[in-house]
């Protein structure tokens, strides 16, 4: 039984930190993009995604970010991933 939890508990540690390694490197990315465009807006869905499996909240504020991003762009397909994702 403990070693099963010992498993779980690594297994759980080892993907969160893998999430954020990623998390990391999009936010990166996305300090060095300043530039409104496409790639920018790719990059703050993507953000969006991995912030929604660490901190919820702060996925969302990520994803209203690239809704006003794609609405500028009149990034309609986008636009609608989005506010799918947020419902």
């Amino acid at each position: 039984m403990v070693k099963m939890l010992l498993l779980i508990f690594s297994t759980f540690t080892y993907q969160f930190c893998i999430a954020q390694k990623k998390l990391d490197s999009l936010l990166n990315e996305l300090k060095k993009h300043s530039v409104e465009d496409t790639s920018r807006l790719n990059l703050q869905i993507d953000i969006s995604y991995e912030y929604n499996n660490i901190h919820a909240g702060k996925g969302l504020a990520m994803a209203d970010e690239a809704i006003a991003l794609a609405q500028r762009l009149n990034n309609a397909d986008n636009l609608l991933l989005l506010i799918a994702v947020k419902q």
